[in-house]
């Protein structure tokens, strides 16, 4: 079992390494994408990017495995290990950045996808929406929102 915490500049190196990992194993993405991601993965680019928003990881005893970034209501960088998947990792990290976004007030969690992942983000409450617009020149990418209510 494991636990979430808050992402250290030192997670940096072994958070590239997931996406990396997580990466080859998208046989859909062109190399041009996958070369994109890979150069805004690069460990010292990565450590700034997580540390200028609300990013978490998840550690178990094999090290970090797994990590997101909320930015506002951005979700981002929702990413785990191939060999720790499955496992409710990504569930975990997804209902810790909720429970930090209700506790700030943020209505609803928007992500955009690849169309790999689209399954995933309907199975846990996020839906479609018009209105995409891809970081990466050529990069599929689907909208995806989750309106977030308090209990």
């Amino acid at each position: 079992m494991g636990r979430i915490r808050q992402f250290r500049t030192s997670d940096a190196a072994s958070c590239s390494e997931i996406i990396q990992l997580c990466l080859a194993q998208m046989a859909d993405l062109s190399p041009e994408v996958q070369q994109a991601v890979t150069a805004r993965s690069e460990p010292q680019t990565l450590a700034s990017e997580m540390s200028a928003g609300n990013a978490q990881v998840y550690e178990s005893a094999l090290g970090v495995v797994g990590l997101v970034l909320l930015l506002g209501e951005n979700l981002d960088r929702l990413y785990v290990h191939p060999q720790q998947q499955s496992q409710g990792i990504g569930i975990a990290l997804l209902s810790e950045v909720t429970r930090l976004a209700l506790r700030s007030r943020v209505p609803r969690l928007v992500t955009q996808s690849w169309p790999a992942a689209v399954s995933y983000y309907e199975s846990v409450g996020f839906t479609q929406e018009a209105g995409c617009s891809s970081v990466e020149p050529g990069m599929p990418c689907i909208r995806l929102v989750k309106r977030l209510t308090s209990a």
